[in-house]
């Protein structure tokens, strides 16, 4: 295989990085498990930092949904468009901080929001 000396420096980088950034390997030790109601539909589930909770986006990042640890519906925190995108606990677990859109005159506008578990 020839190899032009301006790709060189690219094939270099990527060799160095696989040695400095090993691969981890993912070991399945269970077969999935659905964790919410058949007419919920969840992605991108997050563990909150005391392991007591799972917050998990909506379909297209609308809202996000609380469940406990076991995995079982508790509720909606809420249901505002982009929330459930990258969102991420509190150390507490007592409050998650997302950001939302609102969307005007074809125009999407964006803010930050924390959202209080508020269980008592």
């Amino acid at each position: 295989m020839k190899i032009g000396f301006r790709k060189l420096p690219f094939f270099l980088c990527l060799i160095w990085s696989q040695t400095l950034f090993p691969q981890t390997k993912i070991q399945v030790i269970s077969p999935p498990q659905q964790i919410s109601p058949d007419s919920v539909r969840l992605i991108q589930p997050v563990y909150s930092p005391d392991g007591r909770w799972i917050a998990a986006a909506g379909e297209q990042y609308r809202g996000i949904a609380l469940l406990d640890s076991s995995g079982r519906f508790v509720r909606w925190l809420t249901r505002l468009e982009g929330a459930g995108f990258r969102f991420q606990w509190s150390k507490d677990a007592q409050k998650l901080l997302c950001r939302v859109f609102k969307t005007e005159n074809r125009r999407r506008k964006s803010s930050i929001a924390i959202i209080s578990l508020d269980m008592s």
